[in-house]
């Protein structure tokens, strides 16, 4: 059975909580209880895993005082503990702003070549799952639109009236800064 890793839309926490980055770690991979102290192993699985995305220096940050881009890249370090077969993003970067969401796709294609990931992303933003997806699935109340390579799906003159626009295919892939297309799609990329 493949392992699966999971990054929602959003976690709600309590801005106040103490409850930090590490203390998150802790409790994904050691059943020790926090109050008989933590082990040593888990501080050096959570800068390794942070270190992936590229937010080690949050590790002992509380998770409300975290931007929404921070947090979800430390919830995507902590759906690599341990690395899955199959890496599920829903609607990652749904509440980050335009730099974290560069910041957060660029660690997924970085993780996609270092680990050879398959990667299911649930999105809006069709230019950004076309330019870092090998295929494209897009849906229309629960029906499939059309599957296939980026360049392909977006040609096609269903998905774009269903959609409600055109795409510049001149455009893709590239950098998904360059436009800004919404939708419902769900990208693999990887594999």
């Amino acid at each position: 059975m493949p392992h699966v890793g999971y990054v929602p839309q959003k976690l709600d926490i309590d801005a106040m909580a103490p409850v930090s980055v590490l203390d998150l770690f802790s409790a994904a991979v050691s059943r020790w209880p926090l109050w008989l102290g933590r082990p040593r192993h888990v501080r050096d699985v959570a800068l390794s895993k942070l270190g992936l995305v590229g937010v080690e220096n949050l590790l002992d940050q509380k998770l409300g005082q975290l931007s929404g881009g921070q947090l979800q890249r430390v919830l995507l370090a902590l759906a690599l503990t341990p690395v899955p077969d199959i890496l599920l993003l829903d609607e990652p970067v749904a509440a980050v702003d335009r730099t974290g969401t560069r910041l957060f796709y660029e660690a997924i294609s970085r993780l996609r070549k270092a680990h050879d990931l398959c990667i299911l992303i649930t999105a809006h933003e069709l230019s950004i799952v076309a330019s870092i997806a090998d295929r494209m699935l897009v849906l229309s109340d629960r029906t499939i639109l059309r599957n296939g390579a980026p360049r392909e799906v977006l040609a096609d003159a269903n998905v774009g009236s269903v959609l409600g626009f055109r795409v510049d295919l001149n455009s893709l892939p590239g950098d998904p800064r360059k436009h800004d297309l919404h939708g419902h799609a769900a990208g693999e990329v990887g594999r």
